[in-house]
Order: C-alpha cells, then structure tokens, then sequence
C-alpha cells in the first residue's frame, strides 16, 4: 500500500515508503528485476555503502530526518525522477528508512557480483542505485490491497489490514532507546534476579550464559556499549568521512588494559560476527528467507568481518537488540528442551518483579496505595499482578513478558496474528485467562453485584472509577491500532450487566515497558494522565507512547533517578573495566 491508501482509509497518520510505482504508476516493477539490477553493482562497495546509509537511520530522535531525505534524494536521484518526485512528495511521505536499507543489504548479499569498478562517486551509478531503492519500497508490504479493496472492507476489517501492514515495519523504524534498555536489564539482570535466588524457579541465568559465551552477561554488555559509543561518536561524521564504518580491533583496546580483555574481546566478536563473505550462505538457510522482513541473520550476527582486524556493523538497532532479546534467547538455546518453559516462566516473574520496583519507587505513598498479588479472601488466585488505589480511583494491572513470533508479524495472514495475539494476551489453549483476559475475568468477580469474590484490601464500595492497564513487553505492540484491538477484545469479555451500577469503567490502556518507564513521573496522577489520553484519542488509535511524545513535545520528561542511576553506575564499571585507575583518572 502506498502512503495515500494507507492514510486515505485508516483516518490515521502513518508515515508510509513512497514507491518507484508510485512516481511511475505505469510500471510495476518485479523482484527478479530488482536483483538483476543489482548484479551490476559491486558486492563490497554495495553492503558497505548500505550500511552506511542504514547507520544515518539510527538518530531515534529523527529517524526520519527531513534534511537527511532531502540530502539522500539528491545524491541519490536524477533530475528526471527529482522533478516527478516534486509532484508526489508530501510531509508524510518517506523514501528512504532502515527497513529498506535492510531489505536492500539482504538483496546485495543474495545478487551482487564483484564489479570494482562501479564507484558511487560517479552520477550514473549512483542513480541507478537510488532508482534500485525505489523499486525496493514496491516490495516492503504485507498485503496486496488497493484504495479501492480497501474501501470496501469494513472500518474494523479495514483497521486489521492497516494494523498487520504497518506492524513490522513500525516495529523496524520505531526501536528502543538505548538508555532505557540498558538500565531496564542492569536492574533485572541485578538486583531483580538476586532477589529471586530462594524461589524454587530461580534460574542462574548469568551461569548459564556464561557457560555458552565465555563471557559474563555484564562483560558482554561492556562491549556491545563500546560498538554502539562508536558508532554515535561517529555518526554525524560519517557523511564527511565514509572510513568511520569501520571498527578496528586493535584499537578497541588501545588504551585499555589489553593483556587482560584481549581473548574476551576475540571471543565476544565471534558471538556478534560473521565473515562478509560468509552471510549469504546464512541467508540462504534463514527460515525467513522469503520475507521481506526477514533479517534474522543479521539479528543473530549484526557485524560484518572484513578481516582479522577490520569489522562494520551493518544495523545499529540489532546490535543494540543483543543487550535484551538477545541475551535472553542466547540463554534461551543455551538450555535443553525440558528447561526451556521454566525460563520463560522464570523471566517472566522477572519481568513482574522490575515493574513492581519500578512502582514502588515512584509512587508516593501518602496519596497512594499499591499491592503486588492481591488474591481473593479465601482462596490462592491472583486478581492483578498489581493495583494501584488512589481516591475513587482503581489502577488494575497485568504485565506480560510474552514475545510474538516473527512468522506472527511478518506473514501475509492477518487471522494468523489475531490468533497469536488472542492466544497469548485473552486465553492460552489451555482455557486460561491472560492478560487483558484476567483483568477482565477478574474485574467481572471482584465488582459483580453478586459480592460473592472479595478482597479486603479493596473496599469496592469506595471505588467509582477502574483503569485497566496492560504492560507488555512488547515494542511492537505500540503499532496504530494496537490499543484498540485489544480493548475492542477486552470489551467483548465485560459481563457489564452483572457489574456494579456506580461504576464508571475506562478503556483498556496497553503500553508497552517503555511508555510505562517514561509515564512513572507521572503516577501519582496516573488516572488523570490514562483520562488524558483517552480525551486525546478517544478511540485508542494511537499508541501511548504518541500521545506522551504529543504533550510533552515542546518539554523533556524527566526520567526517574534510578533508572538514570543504573545507567550511570554501568557506565562507572565500564570504565573501571576497560581502564586502569592510572589512565581512568586521566
């Protein structure tokens, strides 16, 4: 789908990839011709160039940069496509992203030759290449629906086709912050799991990753930290000076204590890298070869080696993946088959454990109350993982560390994603409730009229107003859309005639970890700040996380201490790391 169909039947902005078919609607181009041309390109020339590019992609303040577009679309184009282009561009149009710089790189992998003498500082090559990622955005769709197939459908079915179009690409074009990822694992992989080592489920995680890397989990993290420092060091200049792609291992530890991280070093490129040569073979076995989403090898191996001494990352944001979903499914293949559901389960009671801290450590208790694991009188079954009383006003939570399959986002079914999400956020196959499932099978026992489920810590008598929140793990789950499938579910398991008469039920709010971190200045209001919301967007079309980068876009939200601590603290080990006090104090 265009940028046009997709905003013209969604009613919602949603920056979309404008397509060579677009500029030139009389030719449809093919994936055969998008790889035959690419065969004239030079393989090396191409991946690095590409990768360049994709690097300038990594300003999550900017990702789509306008200054940037305009720079690529005039190095990038000729007159002829520049002057067509002038008629279709708009200020939500986007024609040059990471996920075609991604789809691009696994193209050239599978197509270029060795051609050295295709250098993109001569015009003509340069725009055939520009023409090539063009032709690349005809390809990056889920869905084969036109304005008028879409038109026809109705407004829910039209919303379930926008929402499976736009979620895998959002998902590559709206990554983590880098902060935020970092201090949310220091705390789980800390302080969290060292509180959990009694339980009976605990898990030595940072044993069993040891064990399959060489490497500490904190170890690992130093240096993923350091590639990353590199690369926004140098991302800025890279325009300038093309050569700061490159990381030289020799002087990753140049002035550190080398003797002693040396072997560590060798050892952590190993588990990041693969030799260029040596990525289209990957390619070729993914089980995702043939989607246009499918990078995992990249995922698994986000550095290119060009020799012993010589690397450049080919994605910013799946070198950064490594800190979280990366360290979790390293441990994850690292366990054999029968202890594989105890870790989900285990990371999951971490995952409650992190967001009950974070809770407890902003809300103020004079105005508030907060309980972890309320149950019924009488009886072991839980009502939240967490609620929030304040006033008349009752916070009902659940969290969900739950990952979607990648076959889930990037297939062309649309049912096959309701499916996976019904299954793991409404009820499992085994009957039970999940997620918003349990809010909304526990609000119904708690406020029936019947009185027959009770807790004595909720005086339901007091209570006129209920805010059910869902706290996923997810990032892919702030896609458009996202929020209102879930509730339009969540509605549906409302028995609202058996409920309490005064009580006034607000929307389902999902925010996935990274909304709620930047939502904890705000929870001492947190009713009136989901109420604002919900006067902001009242059918839920947007995502949390637009509607707080919407009020707070002329002002910083302030991030809690010790979420800036944490990271503060790992940047301090860092340097005692890698540094002498000697050259540390230097």
């Amino acid at each position: 789908m265009s940028t046009q169909e997709l905003n013209s039947a969604s009613g919602v902005l949603i920056l979309s990839y404008l397509r060579y078919s677009d500029l030139f609607p009389k030719v449809k181009p093919d994936i055969e011709e998008l790889q035959s041309r690419l065969k004239y390109f030079d393989f090396y020339e191409m991946i690095l160039i590409l990768s360049k590019i994709n690097l300038l992609f990594s300003n999550i303040k900017n990702p789509y940069n306008p200054a940037l577009q305009i720079h690529l679309c005039k190095w990038f184009l000729n007159d002829y496509t520049l002057n067509r282009l002038r008629k279709q561009f708009d200020g939500h149009t986007v024609l040059f992203h990471r996920h075609q710089m991604l789809f691009m790189i696994k193209n050239a992998f599978l197509s270029c030759g060795r051609r050295p003498e295709m250098k993109f500082n001569i015009d003509h090559f340069r725009h055939k290449l520009g023409t090539s990622c063009l032709i690349a955005n005809d390809f990056l769709s889920l869905l084969k629906l036109d304005d008028d197939a879409l038109g026809r459908q109705a407004i829910d079915r039209r919303k379930e086709l926008i929402w499976k179009e736009s979620l895998p690409g959002w998902e590559l074009n709206n990554p983590p912050e880098l902060m935020l990822v970092i201090s949310r694992m220091r705390k789980i992989l800390g302080e969290i799991l060292c509180s959990c080592k009694e339980q009976d489920i605990f898990i030595d995680v940072n044993s069993v990753f040891q064990a399959a890397t060489g490497l500490t989990i904190n170890e690992f993290m130093f240096f993923v930290f350091a590639l990353l420092s590199i690369y926004l060091k140098n991302r800025n200049s890279i325009l300038k000076d093309p050569a700061v792609i490159f990381i030289q291992k020799d002087r990753i530890l140049e002035k550190a204590k080398k003797e002693l991280h040396q072997e560590k070093l060798e050892r952590f490129l190993e588990l990041v890298s693969l030799p260029l040569e040596q990525f289209q073979e990957e390619i070729l076995a993914a089980k995702d070869i043939n989607y246009n989403y499918g990078f995992l090898p990249f995922r698994r191996r986000p550095l290119a080696k060009i020799n012993q001494n010589i690397y450049f990352c080919l994605d910013f944001y799946f070198l950064l993946e490594k800190i979280s979903t990366g360290i979790f499914w390293t441990i994850n293949e690292a366990l054999e088959s029968n202890k594989k559901e105890k870790f989900h389960v285990f990371w999951g009671v971490l995952f409650q454990k992190y967001i009950n801290e974070l809770i407890q450590s902003s809300l103020p208790g004079d105005s508030s109350r907060f309980y972890q694991s309320l149950c019924y009188e009488n009886s072991k079954n839980e009502i939240a993982d967490g609620i929030i009383l304040s006033g008349e006003n009752l916070v009902i939570l659940e969290y969900k560390f739950t990952i979607l399959t990648q076959e889930a986002k990037i297939e062309n079914s649309v049912d096959s994603l309701i499916k996976e999400i019904r299954i793991k956020f409404e009820k499992n196959d085994k009957g039970e409730y999940k997620g918003y499932g349990q809010l909304a099978n526990n609000i119904n026992k708690l406020f029936s009229k019947s009185g027959q489920f009770i807790c004595s810590q909720i005086d339901r008598e007091k209570i006129r107003r209920i805010f059910p929140v869902l706290i996923v793990y997810e990032d892919v789950l702030q896609t458009p859309f996202t929020n209102y499938f879930l509730n339009r579910n969540f509605q549906k398991l409302l028995n609202r005639a058996s409920l309490m008469d005064n009580i006034e039920m607000y929307p389902l709010t999902v925010m996935p970890i990274e909304d709620f971190e930047k939502s904890l200045p705000f929870l001492m209001n947190f009713p009136e700040l989901i109420k604002e919301r919900i006067q902001f967007d009242p059918s839920l079309d947007f995502s949390f996380s637009h509607f707080l980068n919407i009020k707070f876009s002329k002002e910083k939200i302030q991030m809690p201490e010790f979420l800036h601590s944490e990271y503060h603290k790992f940047s301090d080990e860092i340097k005692a790391y890698f540094f002498d006090d000697e050259k540390k104090g230097a």
